[in-house]
Order: C-alpha cells, then structure tokens, then sequence
C-alpha cells in the first residue's frame, strides 16, 4: 500500500510540473519562424520511430534567408546556437 501511494505521488509530481514545447519556448524567449510552402510535392517531415526527418528545413534567419558558413571559420559559436 506505502509503495502504491509512493507512486501515485511521484507521478501526481510529474504530471504537475510538466510543460508543453511552447510553454518552454515562450519562458525563454524563443519564437519559431512560420513553415514556409513547399517548392514541390513533398512532406516537411516524417517521424520513424523517435527520429524526426525533414525535408529541405536548413538553418534560416528572421527574414527567411538561409544561413550558410562553418562554425568556427565564418560563424561563430554564439552564431551557431
């Protein structure tokens, strides 16, 4: 019975300290660029399992242009994240 209630505690915790992605995200001042239309007849993504696949999503700036270098040689580590 000590052990029942020790679990039901445990996860009554989780359950009430979980937040949704956008939760996080908005607490760090994070805000995602909108998915752009698709060029071709393709999906943006595709999940197998827990990995994620996506199509022709690379790194873009504010105004949507992609941003291209190395990290260390054109960009730097501050860039990069």
């Amino acid at each position: 019975m000590k052990l029942l209630l020790l679990c039901y505690l445990l996860l009554s915790c989780l359950f009430c300290t979980a937040q949704s992605p956008e939760k996080i995200l908005a607490d760090k001042g994070i805000t995602l660029p909108d998915v752009k239309k698709p060029v071709a007849n393709y999906v943006h993504a595709v999940r197998s399992g827990n990995l994620l696949f996506l199509a022709g999503k690379g790194p873009a700036d504010s105004t949507g242009q992609y941003i291209k270098g190395k990290l260390g040689k054109e960009l730097s580590i501050e860039q990069g994240y």
